[in-house]
């Protein structure tokens, strides 16, 4: 089995080290990991997210942050070298820092880059401390407008190798707006779908390992969107990740979501120097 979705602790909403989630992968039975901390330099939200934790201090994002943390996955390679071990990022992507986010990527040799929406209007609809107030103040539909218009931008920006929690907007909207969000989502997913064929871009299958204390409860992408998925493209490129934020849900649900994309007939993919591989080991 394989991970490609981990927050260790340099991200200030995740807990344990690298080396504790090596602990915790090589008893879960975990071949393959992907390190994945938060990269978020959206000036406008400078004061709410320029923050990363090294030891017992707190950093700017824009620091050499990244350097030791490479040095830490290094480390952990030689001191676990039966489990694979790659050097991932998860960048929160806005309209105007596009050319900012591919001067950082280009500075450092990473395995696997995650491209995720986690704001619109600047709010972060993924965290339940802002985004509450701020779907008193929009439609749903509105909502759907704008989050997709910014994951199109993503997908054509041509700097991740793969597009993380693709309907991440149902996290704490579905519990505000309840099926009326899911319904206006519809026409953009299916516009969504046809530009992800057309890129062969990567999509992630997010297991939400934080069930319902995080969130709705559910796969992300849904069954449903991986249902249309792959009517549209028989053999789409997805990987798997638990989005672990503490060492104890680390490969949570993988095992469940392999039963669901095996009943869909569809592969979780492994990563290698960006080149994407069906994983030998689906269960």
């Amino acid at each position: 089995m394989i991970d490609y979705h981990i927050h260790p602790y340099y991200s200030l909403d995740a807990k344990g080290t690298i080396e504790e989630y090596c602990e915790r992968a090589t008893k879960f039975g975990l071949e393959e990991i992907c390190f994945t901390p938060h990269f978020e330099i959206d000036p406008v939200r400078k004061k709410l997210d320029d923050k990363v934790r090294i030891g017992n201090q707190i950093v700017s994002m824009k620091s050499n942050w990244i350097e030791i943390y490479l040095k830490d996955l290094k480390n952990a390679k030689n001191k676990y070298p039966d489990l694979k071990i790659k050097a991932g990022i998860e960048v929160g992507y806005e309209f105007e820092i596009e050319n900012e986010l591919r001067e950082f990527l280009n500075k450092y040799e990473f395995d696997f880059i995650l491209g995720a929406i986690h704001c619109v209007d600047h709010i972060a609809i993924s965290d339940h401390r802002e985004c509450y107030a701020y779907f008193k103040t929009i439609a749903p539909g509105e909502l759907c407008k704008k989050y997709f218009a910014l994951l199109e931008a993503l997908i054509k920006s041509g700097l991740f190798d793969c597009v993380a929690h693709l309907d991440v907007y149902k996290k704490y909207g579905f519990y505000h707006y309840g099926d009326k969000l899911i319904k206006e989502a519809e026409p953009y997913i299916d516009k969504i779908i046809k530009l992800i064929k057309s890129r062969a871009m990567p999509i992630e299958v997010n297991t939400n390992s934080g069930g319902k204390k995080r969130g709705f409860n559910e796969l992300y992408p849904s069954p449903l969107i991986l249902k249309k998925l792959h009517k549209n493209n028989p053999h789409p490129i997805l990987t798997i990740g638990s989005d672990a934020h503490k060492p104890e849900h680390l490969g949570l649900g993988i095992k469940e979501a392999l039963d669901t994309l095996n009943k869909l007939e569809l592969k979780v993919f492994r990563v290698e120097a960006h080149q994407f591989q069906p994983a030998t080991v689906q269960r």
